[in-house]
């Protein structure tokens, strides 16, 4: 699928779920997908970050500014990966933790506002992975989150 087909593909899948929350990193995967979002959604889109003691101190400022930029509403969610049972041993399979509850702060944030959580990868994904959703996350595939439409507009 050429890069342009991706592109239509996504607007499509986006505009298909209505009303979205990106989990923004302030990286390019993140604010790529945001952006899109923002274009296609407009305030139906907000992004959320979750400051954390493992991020790297200019991350939350990254988003900051970038989620301002776009002119989205941005969620700021206290978060502390060091709390979950399992993460602080630094286990080779330690982002199983970190995004498993990524996925749970966005999923409660989501229904609060009544919104479709969508997650960029961010991390050590590719950027042509653009969602969570087809990544082989098992904390991505337990949540088994709806948007099968989404997913298989941005992997081919």
């Amino acid at each position: 699928m050429a890069a342009e087909d991706k592109l239509i593909a996504l607007q499509r899948a986006l505009r298909d779920m209505g009303r979205v929350l990106v989990a923004l990193s302030g990286g390019v995967d993140t604010t790529f997908l945001l952006r899109m979002a923002v274009e296609e959604l407009g305030p139906n889109a907000i992004a959320l970050t979750t400051r954390s003691p493992t991020a790297a101190e200019d991350d939350e400022a990254m988003a900051v500014t970038l989620a301002e930029a776009l002119g989205v509403r941005h969620l700021l969610i206290d978060a502390n990966e060091l709390e979950i049972p399992g993460y602080a041993e630094n286990p080779t399979n330690r982002c199983y933790f970190c995004k498993g509850s990524l996925y749970d702060i966005c999923d409660a944030e989501a229904a609060k506002f009544g919104l479709n959580p969508v997650l960029a990868p961010g991390g050590r994904f590719s950027a042509s992975m653009l969602l969570a959703l087809q990544t082989p996350s098992a904390a991505r595939w337990r949540r088994a989150m709806p948007a099968p439409a989404t997913a298989r507009a941005c992997r081919r």
